[in-house]
């Protein structure tokens, strides 16, 4: 009995650090999001150049159903529909900031992202 939990949380740690091909665009729509709305010229110009790093290089097989629902998640996530302001501008610069983000647009910080952080007293 120990034995078949431990088989099973073991198989479920390793599916947690593999990303099916919805996070992975899911995770490229949020951060090109948050890259337009924050990312100066240069992380831009950065994320445009290295992209398919997010996807590893190959799209996933999705429908445009697929995509739009995925799409649709992304900003809801992110708070795009938020009327309270404060809070959108928080998740955007949580997902600015995360590693496949920055690893992507290569600016981790830049003037209009701590300018905000002082704004929003994040």
């Amino acid at each position: 009995m120990k034995r078949k939990i431990f088989l099973i949380a073991l198989a479920l740690l390793t599916l947690q650090g593999c990303d099916s091909g919805e996070d992975k665009v899911k995770k490229f729509i949020k951060c090109g999001l948050a890259v337009n709305e924050l990312g100066d010229e240069t992380a831009r110009n950065n994320f445009d150049k290295n992209k398919s790093n997010i996807l590893d290089g190959k799209a996933p097989e999705l429908t445009s159903y697929d995509i739009a629902r995925i799409g649709s998640e992304a900003r809801d996530e992110l708070g795009t529909y938020f009327p309270n302001k404060r809070e959108r501008a928080r998740r955007m610069i949580d997902e600015y900031e995360k590693g496949y983000c920055v690893d992507t647009h290569k600016v981790p910080k830049g003037e209009k992202i701590e300018f905000l952080k002082r704004v929003i007293d994040y």
